[in-house]
């Protein structure tokens, strides 16, 4: 009841009021730092070109000049959160995990399944895993970690999922 003894029903909270969710929070450019495909770590050299950049309902992603888009969606109520990336008609399901200025995803390469950790795995699901940092305005890009303890990172299948011109990555390129 309000102050005059009504029954009213109480206003839901509107997403203008509501507090920043993640699709706001993404969105921007990112410079991946870390990647790793079925258990081989990518190096610095290779990452140093790769960027991916959020708006609202898109997701775009440069490697080495070449760029390629995709749609996705976010679910942040699922544990681990995630994210269905559509490019070309096809959907890859996979999870994110978004920090501040620090962005991870777990897409699978081959699997329609969707991964369960931030753990890359060969013949699974959590195959492909991707660390990115968010690129502030005046930054060439965010530095690369070169930190032993990374949490995440993304490969050369994803890239060839999302981009033409990374199937011409090989895997003995992971391995330098």
């Amino acid at each position: 009841r309000d102050k005059e003894g009504l029954w009213r029903r109480k206003k839901e909270a509107s997403a203008d009021t509501a507090a920043p969710d993640d699709r706001d929070n993404i969105q921007g450019a990112w410079q991946v730092t870390y990647s790793e495909d079925s258990g081989r770590i990518a190096s610095q050299e290779m990452l140093k070109d790769l960027r991916f950049t959020f708006t609202k309902d898109k997701m775009t992603t440069v490697i080495t000049g070449r760029t390629g888009e995709a749609s996705y969606k976010l679910d942040p109520s699922t544990d681990p959160k995630s994210i269905d990336v559509t490019m070309n008609g096809r959907t890859k399901l996979g999870i994110y995990d978004l920090e501040g200025d620090t962005l991870r995803l777990c897409i699978p390469e081959q699997s329609d399944e969707r991964p369960t950790a931030f753990d890359s795995q060969p013949n699974s699901p959590n195959d492909v895993v991707i660390m990115l940092k968010r690129v502030r305005a005046g930054d060439e890009r965010a530095s690369a970690s070169t930190e032993s303890d990374h949490s995440g990172p993304f490969t050369a299948e994803l890239a060839r999922a999302l981009i033409p011109k990374a199937a011409s990555i090989t895997n003995d390129d992971f391995q330098k």
